[in-house]
C-alpha cells in the first residue's frame, strides 16, 4: 500500500511499450493446472512448441536503426564515421538523437535482464541473439512428455557462443534432430540465399524414445530429409571425441562423412584437448600483428627509401636497423611461402596477388615482396621466447568448398598479420616439426577439417579440435619418409634455410644422410642449384651444407601424392576409404553401404574408363574436392590428384 503511484505507472508503461510477456498468466490452464473433474491435468508445460521464433540481436543495429531515420549515418563508410555523424545529431536533430538514447537504453536494459535474471543461464553470453535465448526458454516450457519442434538458425548448434547450451542439449539427450539448410531455393524469400537455418525437435528429458540424436547439413529443401545417405546420428560420447573442447556439431554433408569421421577420431586424438589438459604438440597460438590496431608500426616501400633503407632481398637494411617484410594470407600455399607477391601490384586491395612463375619458382634466390614492413623488434618482442628460424602459419579465412581448406605453410623469420595466425610447437627436435606441417597439409586431414569447419573464419579453437596425429605416433622410419619429402617440397629457397639448419642440427647421422640422398636425387632430375648463396642469406656454419631443393612442378606432385598416402595409412584409412575422400563418386552403391566395411570391387579403380562409367552414374550429394577435381580436370584433361595419391599408395 506504500508504492508510490508513479512508480507502478512507469512500470504499467514500460509492459505496454515492450509487450511484457509472463507465460503462467497468458497460459493459467498449461502452467497452474487443478486436478477437478473439468480439468485432469497433473502435470505443467506445453505438450508441444511449434514456432519460428525471431532471428535478432539484442544489441542495437545502429545501421538497421539509421536505414530508414537517416540514410547517410546508416551508409557510413565505417563504424568510425558513423560515430562522428550520430554524435552530430545533439545539434542538428536532438529528437532523433533523443530517440536513439531510448533505443540505446533499451537494449542494455534488455540485455541486462537477460544476462542477470538467471532465467538464461546457458545462452546469455558475448552478443545474445534472442533465437538462443528462445530456444533455452522453450526446453522450460515444455511437460515431462513434450517435444519442441522450431525453424532457427543453425549457429545454435555450430556457434561457439552457443556451446554451452548446445552441451546441455547434448549431454542431457534433449536433442531429437538437426536437419540444417541452406536458403538457396528461397524456401524463406525475403532471407539471403546463403543463409543457413535448421528444422530443430527438443525432447524433454523424461522422453522414453531415447534414440541417438538424427542429423543432416546442407539441405536445399523437404525432399532432401527422404535420402538416406544425407540422414546420419551421433551420440554425447561422438561429440566428445569430435568437439570435446565446444561440444558444437560437426558439419556432415554425408552419413558416409559422418562414419568416417567418427573412425579418424577413434584413431587420432584432437591436437589440444582442453577437457584432458592433453597437448602433445605442445602447441601455442598467436596472432603476432592486428592489421587495423597495429597499423601505426608499417610502413610502406615508399616511407622506408624515404629514410634511407635499402632492400636487400625483401628485408630494408639501415645501420644495424631492419625491417622485415609482413605476411599475408595470400602469400603462403601448401609447401609454398612465396605463393603470392606484391611485387608489380598497385592496388593494395588485390585480394588475389600473382603468383610466381616456374623460372621465379626455380630460382632459389627469388622472394617475394610485401605490401608493408614491420621492424624487427616489434617481432622479436611478439615472438616472445620463439627462436626457431621459421614458423607455422595457416589461413584463417577459408571455406569447405574451396578448393582446399586447411591452408598451412612455413613462413621464414618475418612480421605476419592477424589474417595467418601462427603455430609454435613447444618440442625439442626440429626434425618432428615436418611431421607436424605435412600432417596439417595431406588430404586426409583436410577431409576432416572440411567436415568440422562450417563458416569462412578458421578460429583457434577449430584448429584445436582437429584430428592430428601426436608425436609418438611416428616411428624411424616414418620420420625417414616424412622428413626427406618435406625438405624437398619446402627448403626450395635460400630464406628457409634456417628451418632446414635446424632440421639437420638435430638429425642424426643416418637421417643426414637420407637428405643427402634425397637432395641428390633432385639434382639428377632438375639439374638441382649450386652453392652460391646470395648476400642476404643466413649461413650457419653448423647449418645443412647442402643449397635448397630445386623447384619442379611435375615432381613436386608426385612427393605430395606419396605424402597424401602416406598419411592416409597412417591415419588408418583402406584403399577405398581413400577413394572415397578423393572423390565419392568414384564408389559404387555397395562399396557406400558401409564406408567402414574393407570391402573392394575387383575392377581396378585406377582404370580411366571405369573411373569415368562410375562418375557419369554417380547421384551422391556431396563430394569432398570437387573444386580442386573440375580444376585439374580443365588444367590437364583429368583429375590427376585422385590418380596420382592412388598410384603412390599402390606403391606403399
Amino acid at each position: 500500500h506504500n508504492l508510490d503511484g508513479r512508480l507502478i505507472g512507469n512500470a504499467w508503461a514500460l509492459s505496454q511499450k515492450h509487450k511484457f510477456f509472463h507465460w503462467s498468466l497468458e497460459f493459467p490452464e498449461v502452467f497452474l493446472p487443478l486436478a477437478t473433474h473439468h480439468s485432469p491435468l497433473t502435470v505443467s508445460g506445453f505438450d508441444v512448441i511449434l514456432c519460428n521464433p525471431p532471428w535478432e540481436r539484442i544489441k542495437l543495429q545502429e545501421q538497421e536503426f539509421f536505414a530508414s531515420r537517416h540514410p547517410e549515418i546508416a551508409t557510413a563508410p565505417n563504424k568510425s564515421a558513423r560515430q562522428r555523424l550520430i554524435q552530430r545529431l545533439t545539434e542538428t536533430n536532438r529528437t532523433l538523437w533523443n530517440e536513439y538514447q531510448h533505443a540505446l537504453h533499451d537494449a542494455e536494459g534488455q540485455s541486462k535482464f537477460l544476462r542477470q535474471s538467471e532465467r538464461f543461464k546457458l545462452t546469455a553470453r558475448g552478443d545474445i541473439n534472442t533465437y538462443s535465448v528462445f530456444a533455452e526458454l522453450f526446453t522450460n516450457l515444455i511437460n515431462p512428455s513434450g517435444r519442441v519442434g522450431v525453424v532457427i538458425p543453425t549457429g545454435l548448434a555450430t556457434d561457439d557462443t552457443n556451446k554451452f547450451f548446445f552441451s546441455h542439449l547434448i549431454e542431457n539427450k534433449r536433442l531429437a534432430s538437426l536437419y540444417d539448410f541452406e536458403n538457396r531455393e528461397k524456401l524463406f524469400p525475403a532471407v539471403d540465399s546463403r543463409y543457413k537455418f535448421c528444422l530443430l525437435i527438443l525432447r524433454s528429458p523424461k522422453d522414453t524414445h531415447m534414440e541417438p540424436a538424427k542429423f543432416a547439413f546442407f539441405l536445399t529443401n523437404v525432399a532432401h530429409l527422404r535420402d538416406e545417405q544425407r540422414i546420419f546420428t551421433l551420440s554425447a560420447d561422438d561429440f566428445n571425441r569430435l568437439n570435446p573442447n565446444t561440444k558444437t556439431c560437426p558439419v556432415f554433408r554425408t552419413k558416409a562423412d559422418a562414419e568416417l569421421t567418427k573412425k579418424i577420431y577413434e584413431r587420432v586424438p584432437v591436437l589440444v584437448n582442453e577437457k584432458t589438459g592433453e597437448n602433445p604438440w605442445g602447441v601455442s597460438f598467436l596472432r603476432m600483428f592486428d592489421m587495423s590496431n597495429d597499423s601505426h608500426l608499417f610502413r610502406t616501400r615508399e616511407q622506408l627509401e624515404e629514410k634511407g633503407f635499402k632492400l636487400i632481398g625483401n628485408r630494408f637494411v639501415k645501420d644495424n636497423e631492419i625491417w622485415l617484410p609482413l605476411y599475408e594470407a595470400k602469400m603462403i600455399w601448401h609447401f609454398d611461402h612465396r605463393f603470392g607477391t606484391y611485387q608489380a601490384v598497385t592496388d593494395r586491395s588485390n585480394t588475389n596477388l600473382p603468383s610466381p612463375s616456374p623460372d621465379k619458382y626455380a630460382d632459389a634466390n627469388f622472394l617475394v615482396q610485401p605490401w608493408y614492413w614491420v621492424h624487427a623488434q616489434e617481432v622479436k618482442v611478439r615472438l616472445g621466447k620463439w627462436r626457431k628460424g621459421c614458423f607455422i602459419g595457416f589461413r584463417n579465412v577459408t571455406n569447405a568448398t574451396n578448393e582446399r581448406t586447411a591452408i598451412f605453410s612455413f613462413i621464414p623469420f618475418s612480421g605476419v598479420g592477424n589474417s595467418t595466425p601462427l603455430i609454435l610447437p613447444n618440442f625439442d627436435k626440429a626434425y618432428l616439426i615436418p611431421c607436424l606441417l605435412a600432417n596439417l597439409t595431406c588430404i586426409a586431414f583436410d577431409s576432416v577439417v572440411r567436415q568440422k569447419h562450417g563458416g569462412v573464419n578458421m578460429n583457434f579453437f577449430y584448429v584445436e579440435q582437429f584430428s592430428v596425429l601426436p608425436p609418438n605416433h611416428y616411428n624411424g622410419g616414418d620420420i625417414e619418409y616424412i622428413v626427406t619429402h618435406f625438405l624437398e617440397l619446402a627448403y626450395t629457397a635460400w630464406d628457409i634455410k634456417p628451418f632446414a639448419d635446424d632440421v639437420w642440427r638435430d638429425a642424426h647421422e643416418e637421417l643426414r644422410v637420407i637428405i643427402r640422398k634425397q637432395w641428390e636425387e633432385n639434382q639428377a632430375i632438375t639439374g638441382g642449384h649450386e652453392w652460391n648463396p646470395p648476400e642476404w642469406a643466413e649461413i650457419a656454419e653448423d647449418g645443412i651444407p647442402l643449397p635448397p631443393f630445386k623447384w619442379d612442378e611435375d615432381r613436386r606432385a608426385i612427393l605430395r601424392a606419396e605424402l597424401d598416402a602416406y598419411y592416409a595409412k597412417l591415419y588408418g584409412l583402406n584403399r577405398k576409404q581413400l577413394r572415397y575422400i578423393l572423390d565419392p563418386a568414384d564408389l559404387t552403391e555397395k562399396e557406400l553401404e558401409d564406408i567402414l566395411d574393407p570391402w573392394e570391387e575387383v575392377e581396378d579403380p585406377l582404370d580411366p574408363e571405369a573411373y569415368a562409367r562410375r562418375v557419369e552414374k554417380s547421384t551422391f550429394p556431396g563430394e569432398t574436392f570437387r573444386v580442386l577435381k573440375e580444376k585439374e580436370i580443365r588444367q590437364f584433361g583429368e583429375y590427376r590428384t585422385r590418380r596420382l595419391v592412388l598410384e603412390a599408395w599402390n606403391k606403399l
